[in-house]
C-alpha cells in the first residue's frame, strides 16, 4: 500500500506563530550544533538608528527598533533577522519598512566590526558581511552588507529559499540549507586569524588607515 500525504497550507496567518514554528527552529539548532554563533530570539533591540541633524551631535536623534532575531559570535552581532508579513497575506508598505530598518541596523553592526578591528587588514576586512534575514511568507532572502574597495557599502542579495512546511515540501530544504550554509561560511571568515589581528599588518593597509575615508 502506498502512503500518500495530502496537499498542506499553514492554516494560521499571524505571523509571529508561523515565525517561532518554522523559521526560528532551523538557526536555533544551528547554533546549538555549532557553538559558534547564538541568538536572541523575539523583540530584541537592533542596533539604534542614529540620525544627525544639522546641530551638533548631542541634538541627534536616537531611534531603537525592534527585530524578531540577531545572531551573535565572540566578537559582537554578526546577522539580523525579521520577518515582515503573516503568513500568507503581505503589507508591501510594512516589508519595504522593515527592508529600511534591516539595512540601518546592517550598516551600524558593521560600524561596530570597524571599531573593533582597527589594525586588521582592510582587504579582509572589505569581505567581512554583516548579514540580514528577511522573511515575508513563506519566502527568506539573506543579505549581506559589507565595505568595498572603493570604500562604499555594498548591500546585496545573497541566498533566497522557500521555508518547507510539510513532507510534499521537502525539496525547499535544499535552499534552506544553502541559507544556513552561507551563514556558516561568514561566520567561518570573520573568526579568521587577520580579523583577530593576530598577525601583524603593514599600518598603510590596516582599518584604521582606510577608516577615515570610509562611508561609516
Amino acid at each position: 500500500m502506498r502512503l500518500t500525504t495530502p496537499e498542506f497550507r499553514y492554516i494560521h496567518n499571524h505571523e509571529r506563530t508561523f515565525w517561532i514554528e518554522y523559521a526560528i527552529s532551523m538557526f536555533r539548532y544551528l547554533g546549538s550544533i555549532t557553538n559558534l554563533i547564538s541568538f536572541k530570539w523575539c523583540e530584541v533591540a537592533a542596533e539604534p538608528d542614529i540620525i544627525d541633524t544639522d546641530l551638533s551631535d548631542s541634538e541627534s536623534i536616537v531611534t531603537t527598533r525592534y527585530v524578531d532575531d540577531f545572531g551573535e559570535n565572540r566578537y559582537g552581532k554578526c546577522i539580523m533577522m525579521k520577518t515582515s508579513s503573516r503568513a500568507w497575506t503581505q503589507d508591501v508598505t510594512h516589508t519595504q519598512d522593515v527592508t529600511s530598518m534591516l539595512l540601518g541596523s546592517a550598516v551600524q553592526m558593521l560600524k561596530a566590526q570597524q571599531g573593533q578591528h582597527l589594525d586588521a587588514s582592510f582587504s579582509t576586512f572589505c569581505r567581512l558581511q554583516m548579514l540580514t534575514i528577511q522573511t515575508v511568507g513563506e519566502y527568506m532572502t539573506l543579505c549581506g552588507l559589507s565595505i568595498t574597495a572603493e570604500k562604499k557599502y555594498e548591500y546585496v542579495a545573497l541566498r533566497a529559499a522557500v521555508i518547507p512546511v510539510s513532507w510534499n515540501s521537502r525539496h525547499d530544504w535544499r535552499g534552506m540549507f544553502e541559507v544556513l550554509a552561507h551563514v556558516m561560511e561568514q561566520v567561518h571568515t570573520q573568526l579568521k586569524e587577520e580579523i583577530r589581528s593576530g598577525d601583524p599588518v603593514k599600518e598603510e593597509e590596516t582599518v584604521r588607515f582606510h577608516s577615515d575615508a570610509m562611508h561609516v
